[in-house]
């Protein structure tokens, strides 16, 4: 419980030095603090912020796999999933699945392949 405690009261503090440098730069009408400290702080907030909640479901719950999973997956989620190359990644496979992109040929295409393309062709043609 305590440690829920210290991680809510440094989340609090963390919100309000961020909420406070925003209204700093906003009566400055320009970005006055690094944007990279700022990145990080928001990324630390949200980070403790899962972490507090996750103690909180388990204490809750008193379902230790329960949390342990949430955690992991939300770990997951930021770790890989939210990575820029893997987010490449998955937009250029999502774009060729659905049709915005030609696959490049570079070496025999499958019928199948050429059928669609053609097929393609024809309703561009129309």
């Amino acid at each position: 419980m305590i440690i829920a405690l210290v991680i809510l009261i440094l989340s609090f503090l963390a919100m309000t030095a961020m909420i406070i440098a925003k209204n700093y730069e906003s009566k400055a009408g320009r970005q006055v603090l690094a944007v990279k400290a700022r990145d990080w702080t928001e990324k630390q907030v949200r980070q403790s912020a899962h972490v507090a909640r996750g103690v909180v479901q388990v204490a809750v719950t008193k379902h230790f796999w329960t949390g342990l999973s949430s955690f992991f997956w939300q770990s997951f989620v930021e770790k890989v999933w939210r990575h820029p190359r893997v987010q490449n990644v998955a937009k250029k496979a999502n774009d060729v699945v659905r049709g915005k992109k030609e696959i490049k040929s570079t070496g025999p295409v499958s019928f199948y392949l050429k059928d669609v393309s053609d097929y393609k062709e024809q309703v561009k043609s129309k």
